[in-house]
């Protein structure tokens, strides 16, 4: 119902301003609080989308959806990884059941480096009868609650390169699955030294929006 929802009230103010009315209206509906934080949060105003949300947080958390919302919104705004991970796990009963969450605990606890942690989330995707397509889609990019420089940039080396993907090594994490051997004008090749933006699936940790490294 929410996907529903979200395709008619795209970015257009009048329909931003109508959750803000069904808010108003109904200030302990669930749903509504959901929609307007998401709402807040991708039009980059993360402080709005805190205190919509927070009702929710302490009364419902077992509202996966809106717990991962809150977490993003933390993040947006500079808080670590640890406090949005502390509040991610009020809806693990639940929240494991669905993708974006997985992904996106899964993915904080990786980027703390909490690693055996991150491995037993992801493996709940294979518990699940994920289709391919929700398994692999991209869910949760790390932010640096930065408006210069927003999104975590890496850089690796090429380890291991098959059709159809490849293996980047970074210091200090495990490998990250590049789903292709070749990206524009990139061919992959053992020992290349490649900048990346890590991101995160319902399956784990993937190298993202691939460059050549400056010299």
């Amino acid at each position: 119902m929410s996907s529903e929802v979200e395709k008619w009230l795209g970015n257009e103010p009048s329909r931003l301003e109508a959750l803000e009315k069904a808010v108003k209206d109904s200030p302990g509906s669930v749903i509504a609080r959901y929609l307007l934080g998401r709402a807040y949060r991708r039009n980059e105003r993360p402080t709005d989308a805190l205190k919509v949300l927070d009702p929710v947080i302490k009364g419902h958390g077992e509202e996966f959806r809106a717990v991962t919302e809150y977490a993003l919104s933390m993040l947006d705004q500079g808080e670590p990884f640890s406090k949005a991970i502390a509040i991610m796990r009020l809806s693990t009963v639940y929240g494991l059941s669905d993708p974006k969450f997985i992904a996106t605990l899964g993915g904080l606890l990786f980027m703390k480096e909490e690693f055996s942690e991150a491995e037993k989330v992801f493996s709940e995707s294979q518990k699940r009868e994920f289709a391919a397509a929700e398994l692999n889609q991209i869910r949760f990019r790390p932010r640096r609650g930065s408006a210069e420089s927003p999104h975590v940039s890496m850089r690796g080396k090429v380890i291991v390169v098959k059709p159809g993907y490849a293996l980047i090594e970074t210091l200090g994490y495990p490998p990250f699955i590049c789903p292709g051997s070749k990206f524009g004008a990139i061919v992959m090749r053992q020992g290349m030294i490649l900048q990346f933006q890590p991101a995160f699936s319902a399956r784990g940790a993937v190298a993202d929006r691939v460059e050549t490294f400056p010299n």
